[in-house]
């Protein structure tokens, strides 16, 4: 048997613009108060001809693409043909917003989507077109993960010497916060976390790292050689907690 990698999600989506290109103020108001994204937005309404459903040349649209009970799903398979004979790019099946193309004002795309367990590389959402690139944003999922482009970010690593530095606070009665892990390793889905217990900072839910960090700044440095397999953690400057890393991978910081 034969299994093919599946790429399968449900969306549902609404285009909106600003109402008034004066309220400009306005809107970057709501962005620094934290209301509702859509304030200051009128929504577009979309019909059946607004969306233009790319997917595999060679295959009937049905069966890459269904629409039911106001939901869009799609789905494209690795080994697919891509959207035209003549292009190089990768299989896709995706909606295509047509008649609402746009070079001015402010625009707002907003969407409800559904990505199965499993499921790995989706597009949620993407602006087509830029100055320099096919692209101005991607926006897909990885392993569960939504993340900016690819997977890799420009910033995964899998080899040499790599540090992270970071700030915290925690307040009291917080308690199984991460303050910062590295995700991946050969064998399992991360090589290191850092939690906050009662107040203590533990490495995964067992080994010590530091006490009494509630209600306080701290600094924490996370040193990875990669190369050598260790990992050091600095609290404050001071060295406070060394192990062995989970072997090599394409490895990231998060926090």
């Amino acid at each position: 048997m034969i299994m093919r990698n599946l790429i399968n999600f449900f969306c549902n989506y609404v285009l909106l613009l600003v109402v008034l290109l004066e309220s400009l103020n306005n809107y970057n108001f709501y962005l620094l108060v934290g209301a509702d994204p859509t304030d200051g937005f009128a929504n577009v309404a979309l019909t059946e001809w607004n969306f233009e459903i790319q997917k595999p040349y060679d295959i009937p649209v049905e069966e890459r693409y269904s629409f039911e009970n106001g939901v869009h799903r799609l789905w494209v398979y690795a080994d697919d043909k891509p959207h035209e004979p003549n292009s190089h790019t990768q299989p896709r099946t995706e909606i295509r917003i047509r008649g609402l193309d746009y070079s001015s004002g402010v625009w707002q795309f907003e969407g409800d989507a559904f990505v199965p367990n499993g499921t790995s590389g989706a597009t949620i959402a993407q602006i087509h077109g830029a100055a320099k690139g096919a692209t101005t944003i991607l926006l897909r999922i990885f392993n569960g993960d939504m993340r900016y482009y690819s997977h890799d970010l420009g910033l995964d690593y899998s080899s040499g010497v790599w540090q992270f530095e970071g700030h915290d606070f925690v307040p009291n009665g917080t308690s199984g916060a991460i303050i910062v892990q590295i995700h991946g390793a050969a064998k399992s889905a991360t090589t290191l976390i850092l939690r906050i217990f009662n107040g203590d900072l533990r490495y995964y839910l067992r080994d010590l790292v530091a006490i009494h960090l509630y209600d306080k700044w701290f600094r924490v440095n996370v040193i990875h050689d990669v190369d050598g397999g260790m990992v050091t953690v600095f609290i404050n400057g001071v060295q406070k907690f060394v192990t062995k890393d989970r072997g090599p991978g394409d490895l990231n910081f998060k926090c």
